[in-house]
């Protein structure tokens, strides 16, 4: 009956919302509604995104969509952000999906802004379950967008509320698809290397083996034609890397954005991210005729801003270890290091605050999801306040150190 009468309630709010935005169509000022009390007793500070399913049905699948689901987001004052009833939604991720936090993806009914963020129907919720701070995720974007790459996904912290039962705080995050307000390609493919091989559309390429998986065009629109191009693609560019006269005439520059791998693997070493080294989660795409570019980033809340690791996390990925035999890409390395420096010793502030933020709305989020353990950040058992100076003083050790084998290359 609870939850019945809840889901009633989140309808019946919905539609009040749009009542008063037809009838106040001149303006963008959302009209307060009636709050449920299961959002108002939060009072975190932060944004509300209320998901009820269809008989108030667990969510067990990450393959298999639940169709027909409401969602209804609150800004922080207590005005609707978004509302929909034909939303569908499923569980997330590889280890992710088995720690007791599950994350999940969302696809909205129609493409739509959310909380300020360019409108898309894809979008995420991020657990972060093994992150003590919560802000691995967002630190590690923050770093990225501060160098050149095209586009980095944008993310809000959220409570999320799920038939009713509050499940913590969670990071609402853009996933990475191909769209004008996204991976802004027109003619091209969007590709992640990733170790688990588990998209329908896969090759592994000739000279290194890397995995190469065609995350769109997707398995139903990706024709055999399409396909064999980017293997051709990829296959060219690697015989002209590992050519034996390969620095010679630099044919494989004509296949790289440089500039997007320099500040790609940035990222990953601020950051201590060693997932490129399997590689997964790491992404390129290629327009048109366009060069094969590095990017975006994802995925770094494994074992990412630890202390006293100073050494390189991606230095012999994919294709570094042979980059870095170019004079000249280290010269280019030396040059984006130089621009970028001041801009990533800015970043910690900026963290500080996003600490400070999400405060109140961590602390009910531990309360719910103790993490029990060091486990891999080694962080688990701290508080709050330790683990964000922790994660800091990781990061800015990591800069002075950088900085130095840069300088020394």
């Amino acid at each position: 009956m609870y939850r019945y009468f809840y889901r009633s309630f989140l309808l019946i709010s919905i539609l009040m919302a749009a009542a008063m935005s037809s009838c106040h169509s001149d303006d963008d000022v959302s009209q307060p509604v009636v709050v449920p009390d299961e959002v108002s007793r939060l009072d975190t500070g932060l944004p509300v995104v209320c998901i009820v399913t269809p008989d108030s049905a667990d969510i067990t699948s990450k393959t298999e969509w639940t169709d027909g689901a409401t969602i209804t987001i609150y800004r922080a004052d207590g005005t609707i952000d978004y509302s929909d009833d034909n939303l569908s939604v499923r569980g997330r991720g590889n280890n992710t999906w088995g720690y007791p936090k599950k994350p999940y993806a969302l696809k909205l009914s129609s493409k739509s802004e959310l909380l300020g963020m360019p409108q898309h129907k894809r979008w995420v919720l991020l657990a972060n379950w093994m992150d003590r701070t919560l802000l691995r995720n967002e630190f590690a974007f923050q770093i990225a967008r501060n160098t050149g790459l095209a586009w980095t996904p944008r993310g809000c912290f959220v409570e999320v509320l799920l038939n009713g039962q509050h499940i913590g705080n969670y990071y609402l995050c853009e996933q990475i698809r191909v769209d004008k307000n996204r991976v802004n390609i027109t003619d091209g493919y969007l590709m992640e290397l990733d170790a688990y091989f588990d998209e329908a559309n896969k090759f592994k390429s000739a000279y290194r083996g890397l995995p190469y998986m065609f995350k769109e065009p997707d398995e139903h629109t990706l024709q055999p034609e399409q396909q064999q191009y980017m293997v051709n693609y990829i296959n060219h560019m690697e015989q002209c890397l590992y050519a034996d006269d390969w620095l010679v005439s630099r044919e494989y520059s004509q296949y790289l954005d440089l500039e997007s791998f320099a500040d790609w693997w940035f990222v990953h070493e601020l950051a201590q991210n060693a997932e490129p080294w399997w590689p997964k989660s790491s992404y390129m795409y290629k327009d048109g005729s366009g060069k094969l570019t590095a990017g975006p980033v994802w995925d770094f809340d494994y074992h990412t801003f630890v202390p006293d690791e100073l050494q390189f996390h991606s230095l012999d990925a994919i294709y570094y270890k042979r980059l870095f035999a170019d004079p000249e890409f280290v010269a280019l390395v030396k040059d984006r290091w130089a621009m970028l420096k001041p801009r990533f010793l800015a970043i910690p502030d900026k963290i500080r605050s996003d600490a400070e933020y999400i405060r109140r709305s961590e602390a009910l989020n531990h309360q719910l999801w103790p993490i029990g353990s060091p486990h891999v950040n080694e962080d688990g058992l701290m508080t709050f306040d330790a683990a964000v100076s922790r994660m800091i003083s990781a990061y800015e050790q990591k800069l002075s150190w950088l900085d130095k084998q840069i300088v020394g290359l």
